[in-house]
């Protein structure tokens, strides 16, 4: 269910369950009810956050993929020139020293991306977190309405 359509339908609830005057009418709202509604608007934020560390993450996830494909590339190559019949030293010596650079590279760019990986994950941990306190607070302002 989108997020929008979510926030109307509680908006909604919130407003039905409170009594809230339809438009054109004024209602001062309760201070429960003012806390939830404050809670739902800011949670939109945060979950547009979550969203935008998700979008980061199989970003990373797909470079991840990338560095590991090239690398299989060319272990793939190697074992083919190794098997190869006429195949001189110099050119498995050349393909072996290739592999091991792409080795080396590609370790440094994998420790990069585990680096950022944890920084979203931990981004995504305490925005989560926060959520779940709004939620909360807002599932127990409902609660002391009723």
């Amino acid at each position: 269910m989108p997020k929008a359509l979510v926030c109307v339908a509680l908006s909604a609830f919130l407003g039905a369950t409170c009594g809230i005057a339809s438009p054109g009418q004024t209602h001062k709202p309760q201070p429960a009810q003012a806390e939830a509604l404050k809670a739902l608007n800011e949670s939109e934020s945060s979950l547009a956050d979550l969203e935008n560390i998700h979008g980061k993450t199989v970003e990373l996830s797909e470079k991840m993929f990338g560095i590991y494909s090239a690398l299989n590339k060319k272990v793939t190559e190697v074992a083919r020139l190794a098997g190869q019949s006429g195949t001189s030293l110099s050119q498995l010596a050349q393909a072996t020293k290739e592999m091991q650079e792409m080795s080396q590279s590609f370790n440094l760019q994998y420790l990069m991306l585990q680096q950022q990986m944890q920084s979203e994950n931990q981004q995504f941990t305490t925005i989560s977190n926060v959520l779940k306190t709004k939620h909360d607070t807002a599932r127990n302002s409902i609660s002391n309405i009723r």
